[in-house]
């Protein structure tokens, strides 16, 4: 009988255990780069829509001022924007928001605030949202403090015409 040298060849296809793994480990680097991208495309789309809503509101304020009559005391009717959103105003040295849309007397030529000036105002709108830090006791809304975080400032001039 004669012997026959048989040779064994692997015949067998696929993956190892290591290669299985790695290729598990890639596609979760990539699985999380992907969520992470995606996460900040939708906060990036909820600001942009944030600014675009605020920027409505103060054109239709802006277009309610322009068929209001001239105020000598400078309290105009505000339009009553869409929650969670407010209308403010800037008082006459821009220190202070004030709820409300308010012109004060200004001096075109200064550039300020002046009380004798009659027949212009300045009007700095402010479309924000309120941002309410409850206090130590959050079934009391006394001790709560209420910030803007402002999404749109808009100056306007009033103009009185004789």
């Amino acid at each position: 009988m004669r012997k026959t040298k048989r040779l064994i060849r692997n015949t067998e296809t696929g993956m190892t255990l290591i290669e299985v793994l790695i290729a598990i480990v890639l596609l979760g680097i990539v699985g999380l780069a992907i969520i992470s991208g995606l996460g900040t495309a939708f906060r990036a789309n909820a600001v942009a829509d944030g600014q675009t809503t605020a920027m409505t509101i103060a054109q239709r304020q802006l277009e309610d001022l322009q068929h209001q009559s001239y105020k000598n005391d400078g309290i105009y009717t505000a339009i009553v924007p869409d929650s969670p959103y407010t209308i403010m105003s800037y008082n006459e040295d821009d220190s202070t928001l004030i709820p409300g849309v308010v012109g004060y007397a200004w001096n075109t030529i200064d550039g300020e605030y002046d009380a004798s000036i009659n027949g212009i105002q300045r009007i700095k709108l402010v479309i924000a949202v309120p941002i309410i830090d409850v206090g130590e006791d959050p079934e009391d809304p006394s001790d709560d403090t209420t910030t803007y975080k402002i999404l749109h400032t808009l100056t306007v001039y009033k103009v009185q015409i004789p």
